[in-house]
């Protein structure tokens, strides 16, 4: 990647930093701190609804941060979900609740017309929280509001799926 290309890139997170409330900015930096430090690559794009920031590695993204209404959402992909299942048993709350308001995954639960949610959906999770088997969607399960009482979980989260998609090349 040239010089040129990676200004830019930093000039367009610097951008959506700034977008974020201040009280926030700290979380987004430090994410984005690490992760780049592991070798993750930042994607910014912007529309008219929504600013996100992806973190991804080897084609593969862990991360989404999205700005949407003023409101920053937090996007974990959970593609090793199953190497720490233990993790989601602590959660809290009122995460949970957010988990619970996604849709069901269509493909998992046998709906008819299980390619009518997207072309190129992938195959949801299927996990337990506290007894309770959860079947959600793979764009809407993890994907939470940042709060200040969330943050330290989302931080652990995070870097759980680092961890073991780390561990899984």
């Amino acid at each position: 990647m040239d010089d040129e290309i990676l200004i830019e890139a930093a000039t367009e997170f610097d951008d959506f930093v700034d977008a974020v409330a201040p009280e926030y900015q700290d979380f987004v930096d430090r994410v984005s701190n690490t992760l780049t430090k592991h070798g993750y690559n930042i994607k910014v794009e912007k529309n008219e609804s929504a600013y996100t920031a992806t973190f991804e590695q080897n084609n593969h993204k862990l991360l989404d941060l999205q700005l949407s209404n003023k409101v920053l959402f937090a996007r974990i992909y959970g593609n090793h979900l199953n190497e720490y299942t233990d993790f989601l048993a602590a959660i809290p709350i009122d995460m949970i609740r957010e988990i619970e308001e996604c849709d069901n995954c269509r493909r998992i639960t046998g709906h008819p017309e299980p390619r009518e949610c997207c072309l190129e959906c992938e195959t949801g999770y299927k996990f337990f929280i506290g007894g309770r088997q959860f079947q959600k969607c793979r764009v809407q399960c993890f994907r939470f509001t940042v709060t200040g009482r969330n943050i330290p979980v989302l931080k652990v989260f995070i870097e759980r799926e680092h961890m073991a998609a780390a561990n899984s090349l």
